[in-house]
């Protein structure tokens, strides 16, 4: 039925058909190992520059860690992202070394700071130093927080160098009119500072006597005594208030109990009468001195002591309780003489305390005259702060020991009137006086009267003062803070292996046609061959390729049949 053409043509097909099936078969094994290579990775090499950057790091304070490797897809990749590390690594070096500079330069400013503060107080041990805290948000802002304190230290500097060279040159002249006080002085105690300088003037009358005195106080530094320039009794103004005891306010005569004999009070204007007077008994007078500001002061008299025990027997009034009278001096003047008018004692102390308006003491200079010592009476003036004694002029008939001064006679003295006579001066300063009358032969019923302060009875006075250095403030800055450690983290990469691509089987080569065979004498059968079932260890591949050579024989045959 086939031309000898057409039966080579068709094993060819046969035989083409047969090795692309096993080319087609060859290539499903390489496929499933393909697939279960795609979760491979391979460590990607470290560069150079990566390894250098994180000692740079290391190196610059930075803290550095090594975190976890990094899957990458591939080499570019792993590529791209150790140079991302590498740029970020040196920014933060850059960061770190700006931070470190920052650090060392306010660290050195603040020591730059100290170091002047300590210069200074070596070379001005009474400067006070104290230190400020800055509190800043970045080291910029310390700096100029900083700067503004060593400013100020210097600008502090150059005011007190200006201020104690004007001290130096006042005190200096301070000194040169206190060595002339102390060689000319009438009176003088060095440790307070007074000295009185002047004569007595003969022809003075009253108080003139005392008019060329004058009463000087040399203050030490920062002492602030005050001056009082008027002192006693401002009509209209002062008042007694604050009294423990029964206060009548602006007695008569008739005020007076049991009809004592009250022409002493008749030179002066009784304001308050005090009863059941005893020692303790305070009372305060308002607007009882001036400064020379014009500041105004209260005095607060405490009576300390009282000696009833020279009265004469039956002299007493009917209570025989200690009144006090207080008023002040007929006459013109702002300040009058302050008048106390006792009765049922022999004695009384009272002690004299200047206030501010706040209630507070003040220390102060005091420079008066005493008058109206007289019937062998005595008066004595304490200052708490000096130790001044009294000054008794000549002519006075006053026998004065240490700061108490007695009457020599038994007579009366017409107040200043009579001045020297039963006159002295005093002098002191503190913020307390003391004044003790002591009339042993007094009548108990009668009033003894005596005077303080009052313009009249003022000596002039005035004061100089050494001034204190100035103050010295300097001020230190705290340590700055300075940046927390930075901290970076750094990883290695891992690269996917890329699959490897099977490699195609090479094609087998066809077989070669065999030679048909010489017909056999007898024509023989031909002999059908079983199949063979299950495929061995070939695989589809070899199965494949003996169906086609199977298929390609029983052509064969049957073709060869044919022709026989």
């Amino acid at each position: 039925m086939f031309s000898k053409d057409n039966k080579v043509s068709m094993k060819r097909r046969v035989f083409a058909a047969a090795a692309a099936m096993l080319a087609t078969s060859a290539l499903v094994v390489p496929a499933a190992a393909y697939a279960a290579d795609n979760d491979q990775y391979t460590p990607a090499d470290v560069p150079d520059e990566l390894t250098t950057a994180v000692d740079e790091a290391k190196n610059a304070g930075i803290t550095v860690t090594q975190s976890e490797d990094v899957k990458q897809p591939d080499q570019s990749a792993s590529d791209k992202d150790y140079a991302a590390q590498v740029k970020a690594l040196k920014e933060l070096i850059e960061k770190a070394k700006a931070n470190t500079e920052a650090c060392t330069q306010a660290q050195g400013l603040a020591k730059k700071i100290n170091d002047r503060v300590d210069e200074l107080k070596a070379q001005y041990p009474n400067a006070k130093v104290t230190t400020r805290s800055i509190t800043a948000s970045d080291l910029a802002e310390y700096e100029r927080q900083a700067n503004n304190a060593g400013a100020e230290n210097e600008a502090a500097l150059n005011k007190y160098t200006t201020e104690k060279a004007e001290v130096d040159r006042h005190n200096a002249d301070t000194k040169r009119v206190e060595d002339n006080l102390k060689n000319h002085s009438l009176y003088k105690d060095e440790a307070s500072g007074i000295y009185v300088t002047g004569q007595w003037n003969p022809t003075g009358h009253g108080l003139g006597y005392y008019s060329k005195l004058t009463a000087h106080l040399v203050d030490a530094a920062k002492k602030g005594t005050v001056l009082f320039k008027e002192t006693g009794w401002v009509p209209g103004s002062s008042a007694v208030k604050d009294a423990n005891t029964k206060v009548i306010v602006n007695p008569t005569k008739a005020s007076i109990p049991n009809g004592v004999n009250d022409s002493t009070i008749s030179s002066g204007t009784p304001t308050a009468l005090l009863t059941n007077v005893k020692a303790g008994t305070t009372f305060t007078i308002t607007n009882a001195a001036e400064d020379d500001h014009g500041t105004m002061y209260d005095v607060k008299i405490t009576v300390t002591a009282i000696d009833r025990s020279n009265l004469k027997p039956g002299t007493e009034t009917a209570d025989k309780s200690v009144n006090l009278v207080v008023g002040y001096e007929n006459g013109s003047g702002k300040h009058r003489g302050i008048l106390f008018d006792y009765m049922n004692a022999n004695d009384i102390t009272l002690s004299a305390t200047f206030l501010d308006k706040s209630g507070n003491p003040v220390r102060s200079l005091q420079a008066f005259a005493v008058g109206d010592v007289d019937f062998h009476q005595s008066s004595t003036v304490t200052f708490n702060q000096s130790n001044l004694d009294v000054m008794n002029p000549p002519n006075s008939q006053l026998t004065c020991s240490g700061k108490r001064c007695t009457a020599n006679f038994m007579n009366n003295v017409d107040g200043f009137n009579e001045a020297p006579k039963g006159t002295f001066a005093a002098s002191g300063v503190g913020t307390s006086l003391t004044y003790k009358h002591e009339a042993p032969n007094a009548i108990a019923r009668d009033l003894t009267e005596f005077g303080l302060f009052g313009t009249g009875a003022s000596l002039a006075s005035d004061k100089i003062e050494y001034l204190p250095d100035p103050d010295l403030n300097l001020v230190k800055v705290s340590e700055p803070t300075c940046p927390a450690a930075l901290t970076a983290a750094w990883h290695k990469n891992l690269v996917k292996v890329p699959p490897t691509p099977p490699t195609p089987p090479t094609p087998p080569t066809p077989p070669t046609p065999n030679t048909p065979p010489a017909p056999p004498a007898t024509p023989k059968k031909p002999q059908k061959k079983l199949a063979r079932t299950g495929v061995g260890t070939f695989g589809v591949a070899a199965v494949s390729v003996i169906l086609l050579l199977a298929a390609a024989g029983v052509l064969t045959v049957k073709i060869r049949a044919a022709k026989e």
